[in-house]
């Protein structure tokens, strides 16, 4: 802008600014991605707190949503917090109420995003308190926890889990789908809980290790709720069990032999229960009001067969379908007369009055029918040492479980003791299909080494009637449309394995996740993504040593491999848990489809995976009719995945790879494209705004375009290598966003202050800087070079009209007005020889006939032409100019001018220099001053330039103005040499 040499197009300097600015661009962007991502990331961003303590005297209560508790042993007692932000609620309540204190009496802690779509439902991934328990000399200075699971935290399974060492005086767990672990070697005084999908469970110890060792126990499981109190320390006591179970799934037993340990229901079944009493009207009870009003649903104070099958199928499933379908019509027989009766001529045989009914009920001891849900009748089991008991017995504890199982083992034999059986089982309390009540005891033991089948593994009713209502209508039946894809979790007890099934109404949903499907389809193959979790129940009472976890499906996998190869039998283990995982997949499979054929396929995956991170998977033969289920010989574990159907999509995947390559080199070429045309259109708008800044230098249009010739029009195609398309992004993200942002934010005053800034230098209030035709195309060829947009000429006057200087005490820039005469047209001649390198002004460069004749040989025939005294012959003259005095004009003329563009001018009479004229002179001489002087020099008559009437021999191409309105800025000088010309420039 201001090197009167500098040529079209950037300097060196301008360039290296570009790089500069480019480089800033790119950290810009990253910066403002990574902003992005972490503002996108901050509210899950994990959370780790230390430094709260409580109160063992007072204890701690923890209210948590989706978050598990671990109790470990610790000197002092602490908590610890670890919580992944996001929708979560932290609440802490002091012991003293001060906002300052860290001894809590509560914390409240809601990991509301739950933790069931995490690997596991692992609640531990995402949210955890860690509580540290002390140890204590005696159970008054152990502590208590209290833990509440949100009502409403339902489709999470946290867990309380007891580590073991821990020695805690009390502990209360109560919501919808908590479990609490007692794991070995741990002591807990007292443990309370309700619970409705969860389980008190306590893990079995190893050889060297012992049980939970646990004081009073209150468990009230709903729902499908279960407990498993496994090795409880025992020896040498003789032990009794308060529980209910509606269904009878009860397993009660002891590590002694039945010579030395007896497993007995108790003289009297209703000694938990004053049920019996109040039937007979000798005593109320609540049990006994609560059968009623759930019996006599009409009021009627008779009770029919279908009120009786209602009420019972509300306790228990009946029938062989369970717990798909509950028939229990042919259960209620034994409550009504037999065919033999006498009175079955005066009386409705399936329509009893109220007491009758329950009398039949007290008669047949069924304790579990004397109440509803979630209440009823308690019974107990005793396990007395032989011959005799050594002391009274002690009190396991009081457990319910209404549609889950009771499982209660006693470590009752001395360490090391030889003979001890493994496990002597209790194995069912009532027998009803027989048509007899029958108490078993000391029944054969059901050991796993021989070989007996588990037959009685059943899915929990509520979880298989849960698949019932929400998978099979619409992606079990084969009359279902919708695609799906659903896990399903299998819980069972403690060493029962984890087993997972994968239900897909299309086998291409295993190859790939659906996920992958929906993104290589195009959004056609897409699948509902469903999780399931369900229990598994024992109905059998079948035991075994679970300390040692049965086999896991990839084990048995290669064990039925190795076992194929060898033509040997499976080992028990494997036969028990291969038979285990047939019973499962058909619980499922009949939840599903009931007895119709499986729409889809049901699958089982492996713990192990491949390189590539997918698991194992595993096909078991469905069937679809009863009896093709009967015989499981021929069934076994068959490797999913070397099929036809799997070969195809690996096919119809290549395809879709292929087409996505082809389809992303079509689309980086139209990228490349895009950015070409973009840019070329960007390169075009540049060009004509360089084309403006050339005219407005003093250019003509056709010089201008001369010199900008063919660039718009032949611009090289965008480079294809990688990091070129990415410098073209980031120039284009300059193009259209951050050019456009320094245009609104530069523009207008702004723009115009940093013009000032960058080019006039404050000096004199009273020294010329430039006119303000030349002050104004400055200003715009700086507009234009850093793509802002500039002012109007009205606008850019009120600027300078009201500007102060910046700050600056010399005071700012002024404008003044004069008249002056002028010849427009003309310029004058450079002393030297023509050269393109030293130009006139940084405005006003050489015309292209000009740089003709600068290249050597003379002036070319059109411009010789132009400039000798040829033009008088046909110039007009008039009389009164005398011939001598235009031939003057004409021999100046051609001597000291050139024909000039159509903005350069000459000045007639001499006036003050202004631009950096004013830097080497006070006054520019006039075209009238340098003509007198030439006339003397060269002894020619002196012309008046007085009146227009010698302006007739003018050449053609100039035009001579007698007045023209000339406005000079005052204020400085410009930084460097180049500002506006004076004398004989424009």
């Amino acid at each position: 802008l201001r090197n009167p040499a500098e040529r079209i197009g950037p300097s060196r300097s301008a360039k290296a600014l570009m790089r500069a600015w480019h480089i800033v661009t790119f950290v810009f962007w990253a910066l403002l991605f990574y902003a992005v991502w972490v503002a996108a990331t901050w509210r899950n961003r994990p959370l780790v707190e230390d430094g709260y303590s409580y109160d063992v005297a007072h204890g701690i209560t923890l209210s948590l949503y989706g978050c598990d508790v671990l109790l470990r042993p610790d000197d002092e007692p602490s908590l610890h917090l670890f919580l992944v932000r996001g929708r979560s609620v932290r609440e802490f309540t002091t012991l003293d109420g001060s906002s300052s204190s860290s001894v809590l009496r509560q914390m409240k802690v809601h990991s509301l995003q739950g933790c069931a779509q995490l690997p596991g439902a692992n609640c531990s991934r995402r949210c955890r308190v860690t509580v540290g328990i002390p140890p204590s000399a005696s159970s008054a200075s152990s502590a208590s926890v209290t833990v509440f699971q949100h009502a409403f935290d339902t489709g999470s399974y946290p867990r309380v889990v007891v580590a073991s060492g821990v020695q805690l005086g009390s502990l209360t767990a109560n919501g919808p789908s908590l479990s609490v672990v007692l794991q070995p070697n741990c002591t807990v005084g007292s443990l309370a809980s309700k619970l409705i999908a969860g389980a008190v469970e306590s893990t079995p110890p190893s050889e060297a290790e012992v049980g939970a060792s646990l004081g009073s126990v209150s468990v009230k499981a709903l729902g499908a709720g279960s407990v498993y109190l496994l090795q409880l320390p025992s020896t040498n006591t003789s032990s009794q069990l308060t529980y209910r179970q509606p269904a009878g799934r009860i397993c009660y037993s002891t590590d002694l032999p039945p010579d030395r340990a007896s497993l007995s229901r108790g003289a009297d079944p209703w000694a938990e229960c004053d049920a019996d009493e109040a039937v007979r009207g000798s005593g109320d009870s609540y049990a006994y009001r609560v059968a009623l009003s759930s019996t006599d649903t009409n009021g009627d104070y008779y009770v029919s067969a279908a009120e009786a099958a209602a009420a019972m199928a509300e306790l228990r499933c009946c029938g062989g379908n369970c717990p798909q379908r509950s028939n229990c019509a042919a259960e209620t027989f034994l409550l009504f007369p037999p065919l033999e009766d006498e009175r079955l001529g005066e009386i409705d045989r399936f329509n009893l009055p109220q007491a009758e009914y329950f009398e039949n009920v007290v008669r047949l001891n069924y304790t579990w029918l004397m109440g509803k849900p979630g209440a009823g009748c308690y019974e107990r089991l005793y396990a007395d040492l032989l011959p005799s008991p050594p002391s009274p017995p002690d009190e396991v504890g009081s457990l319910f479980s209404d549609g889950g199982e009771v499982m209660v083992t006693l470590a009752q034999a001395e360490p090391g003791e030889p003979g001890a059986a493994a496990y002597h089982s209790f194995e069912r309390l009532l027998q009803l299909m027989g048509g007899e009540v029958a108490a078993s005891n000391e029944t054969a033991p059901q050991l796993l080494d021989q070989a007996a089948r588990p037959d009685n593994w059943r899915l929990a009713q509520l979880d298989a009637q849960r698949l019932i209502a929400d998978v099979r209508p619409d992606y079990g039946l084969r009359t279902s449309a919708r695609p799906g894809f659903v896990t399903v979790d299998v819980v069972g007890g403690p060493g029962v394995p984890r087993l997972k099934f994968v239900y897909v109404t299309e086998p291409a949903f295993v190859a790939l996740l659906p996920s992958d499907l929906l993104l290589l389809s195009a959004g056609l193959l897409s699948a509902d993504v469903l999780q399931e979790r369900v229990r598994l129940l024992n109905t059998g009472c079948l035991l075994w040593d679970r300390s040692q976890p049965l086999p896991s499906v990839d084990e048995v996998a290669d064990a039925i491999a190795e076992a194929q190869a060898n033509a040997s039998e499976l080992g028990a283990r494997d036969e028990f848990t291969l038979r285990l995982v047939i019973d499962a997949h058909e619980q499922v499979r009949q939840s599903l489809a009931g007895w119709q054929e499986l729409r889809g396929e049901l699958l089982l995956l492996g713990d192990a995976v491949d390189g590539w991170g997918r698991p194992t998977v595993y096909h078991l033969p469905s069937c679809a009719l009863a009896a093709d289920c009967v015989g499981d010989n021929d069934r076994t574990l068959e490797a999913w995945g070397e099929s036809y159907t799997r070969d195809s999509l690996l096919v119809a995947v290549s395809l879709a790879a292929a087409f996505g390559a082809v389809a992303g080199a079509l689309l980086t070429i139209a990228l490349l494209r895009v950015l070409h045309t973009i840019q070329r259109s960007v390169y075009r708008t540049k060009l004509r705004a360089a084309t403006l800044q050339l005219q407005y230098a003093g250019l003509s249009a056709r010089a201008a375009r001369h010199l900008l010739e063919g660039l718009g029009e032949k611009l090289p195609k965008p480079p294809r290598s990688l990091g070129c398309i990415f410098y073209s992004m980031f120039v284009l993200i300059d193009d259209l966003t951050l050019i456009p942002l320094r245009q609104y934010f530069l523009s207008g005053s702004r723009g115009f202050r940093a013009f000032v800034s960058a080019n006039v230098r404050r000096t004199d209030p009273r020294a010329p800087l430039a006119t303000f035709e030349d002050f104004y195309t400055l200003y715009v060829l700086f507009c234009t070079q850093n793509e802002i947009n500039p002012l109007s000429t009205d606008k850019l006057l009120r600027e300078i009209r009201f500007d102060r200087g910046l700050g600056s005490r010399r005071g700012g820039l002024t404008m003044q007005t004069h008249t002056a005469r002028r010849i427009r047209g003309l310029a004058w001649k450079r002393a030297g020889p023509l050269a393109a390198a030293t130009p006139r002004s940084p405005f006003s460069p050489l015309s292209p006939a000009a740089r003709e004749w600068s290249g050597g040989g003379g002036a070319p025939p059109a411009l010789e032409r132009m400039l000798t005294r040829g033009w008088l012959a046909e110039a007009a003259l008039p009389e009164e100019l005398p011939r001598e005095h235009a031939e003057a004009l004409a021999d100046f003329i051609f001597d000291q001018c050139e024909l000039g563009s159509g903005r350069e001018f000459i000045d007639l009479d001499d006036r003050e220099a202004v631009g950096e004229e004013a830097g080497q002179k006070a006054v520019s001489v006039g075209f009238a001053s340098r003509f007198e002087a030439w006339c003397k020099r060269e002894g020619r008559p002196a012309v008046s330039l007085d009146g227009q009437l010698w302006a007739s021999a003018l050449p053609t191409a100039a035009e001579f103005f007698p007045a023209v309105r000339v406005r000079v800025v005052y204020g400085g000088a410009w930084v460097a040499a180049g500002g506006a010309r004076g004398g004989g420039g424009g």
